[in-house]
């Protein structure tokens, strides 16, 4: 481990003299490295270039999944782990499902963006929250020591733990919501009247007014931390309404949910509690329609046109399409809507029926 770490230190052009005098003076050290990883298990006698020929013809599905990984390809005479050879076998062979390698290199393209995301996430959130402020007060190592490492040693531990908890629970989930989308497509084609079919999906996108001048007069690390309280209460807001958030889009949230009427009040209550919250001034805009739905992200003319819709909204103001409007039987009769008439959204050339939601009483 100390070796890879000293490697790592000179291919980023840090060299051996100056790790040295780091260690000598105590502004560093390497005591502690070995806590933060896993026993990587012994050799398997083979090298990359071996167990890559021992795939048959499924080798050359390898090196595009390592790649999708978001893993360096070693090379060929570079030895082998056993854990890394049956982690990856077991891999590809769930995995070549059909004539197109695609499917391979997207599953593991899912899986090393959501890993990466993790690790480097909980790292750099861990030393701004706990190793900078100490670096900044002036500690020295043995105090960095003392208050940092053995703390951020118990994070690097939980963390396969925590990761492995949490997939089978969305795991779980994702299938049942599946099995559910199939049985009601089922009934539908069968004119079941028993179960109603699916609403219409609907988008919703969100952002913060005045990020530009909020970034200039607070600092990019304020309206970083304005963009991530956003991000919090997007994802309550959702949860709340059968929803969830797609993605994050810098000073922005896409939210996706099954049924229009759910979009506009999460909408509703995530722009209410921003104010609350101290934020900026929210936009927004929802749209319904088709979507195509691809390796966890949505896209499609209804998602453009929601990020549309939501530039056209003034600061606190949630916009909705006349398809949304249309599709309000579903929910709450208490939602209202105050018709705009046809408007040009922003970036767009021809007018869209446009309705302005409001808070529901009661």
């Amino acid at each position: 481990m100390r070796v890879q770490a000293i490697t790592a230190f000179e291919s980023a052009g840090i060299t051996l003299e100056q790790i040295g005098a780091g260690i000598r003076e105590r502004t560093m050290t390497l005591d502690y490295i070995d806590l933060f990883y896993p026993d990587p298990g012994p050799l398997s006698g083979r090298t990359y270039g071996e167990f890559e020929a021992s795939l048959g013809p499924r080798a050359r599905l390898l090196g595009p999944a390592l790649t999708a990984l978001g893993l360096p390809r070693p090379s060929a005479s570079t030895p082998m782990r056993a854990g890394a050879e049956q982690a990856l076998r077991h891999f590809l062979d769930a995995w070549d499902l059909a004539a197109d390698d695609e499917v391979v290199s997207r599953a593991a393209r899912l899986a090393g963006e959501g890993v990466r995301a993790v690790a480097e996430g909980w790292v750099r959130l861990f030393y701004e929250a706990v190793s900078r402020p100490l670096q900044e007060e002036g500690a020295t190592l043995d105090e960095l020591v003392e208050h940092a490492v053995f703390r951020a040693v118990r994070l690097a531990q939980i963390a396969p733990e925590v990761v492995s908890w949490l997939l089978q629970r969305h795991m779980q989930r994702a299938i049942d919501e599946l099995n559910v989308e199939d049985i009601e497509r089922e009934l539908a084609q069968r004119g079941d009247p028993s179960l109603r079919s699916r609403s219409v999906p609907a988008v919703a996108f969100v952002d913060l007014s005045d990020y530009t001048r909020l970034t200039q007069e607070q600092g990019d690390e304020s309206a970083a931390r304005a963009a991530m309280r956003l991000a919090r209460l997007a994802d309550e807001a959702a949860l709340r309404h059968d929803g969830r958030v797609v993605k994050l889009l810098g000073d922005g949230v896409l939210l996706a949910f099954s049924r229009p009427s759910d979009a506009v009040l999460a909408t509703l209550e995530l722009t209410a509690e921003a104010t609350v919250q101290g934020l900026p001034p929210l936009h927004a805009g929802v749209a319904a329609g088709p979507l195509v739905n691809r390796d966890g992200d949505v896209y499609g003319n209804t998602v453009n046109l929601a990020a549309r819709v939501a530039a056209s909204a003034k600061a606190g103001e949630v916009l909705v399409t006349q398809a949304v409007v249309d599709a309000a039987g579903d929910g709450p009769s208490s939602l209202v809507f105050v018709a705009l008439g046809e408007v040009v959204p922003k970036g767009m050339s021809n007018p869209v029926r446009l309705a302005r939601a409001v808070v529901p009483l009661g």
